[in-house]
């Protein structure tokens, strides 16, 4: 059973009060990636259900191999670097979001959201940015390793 909420007339995102149970079903059910926590899970079933009608070169997005991904990243000029869930998010940004009028800073939403829907854009878009700083984080934690290790060739 799985448990969504209607943010807006025409679209679904997962409830608050659904299990990771749930989400792995769904998952399960589309054929995409069961690993990871309830945050990654909520993205990126919100993710799949957003981009339902999308097509990605004639090709349905999450069907894409992390390397189609990349190349078709590096073909609308966005940044081709980061994992599978990245790269998707900024795919359907790109081709879902270019032509639904403006798609700017992210907070306003489009003339026509609800609140609900506003939110859910929000809290989506705080993840992502909280995600990418982690990222950062943790290359500039790997990069001093290195530099610690250089320094020390005893090691």
């Amino acid at each position: 059973m799985y448990l969504f909420v209607r943010t807006s007339p025409c679209s679904l995102a997962p409830s608050p009060q659904a299990k990771v149970g749930d989400l792995k079903a769904y998952l399960k059910a589309h054929k995409q990636p069961q690993a990871g926590e309830k945050e990654d899970l909520v993205a990126r079933v919100t993710l799949h259900v957003q981009s339902r009608s999308l097509k990605i070169d004639g090709r349905d997005p999450f069907d894409l191999k992390p390397a189609e991904l990349r190349k078709a990243c590096a073909q609308r000029g966005l940044n081709p670097m980061g994992e599978r869930d990245e790269l998707l998010k900024l795919l359907i940004d790109a081709e879902g979001g270019g032509g639904g009028g403006g798609g700017g800073s992210g907070g306003g939403g489009a003339p026509g959201d609800d609140e609900a829907t506003t939110l859910v854009k929000q809290v989506r878009d705080t993840y992502w940015k909280e995600r990418e700083c982690t990222r950062r984080r943790r290359a500039r934690a790997y990069a001093r390793h290195l530099r610690l290790r250089a320094n020390d060739p005893g090691r």
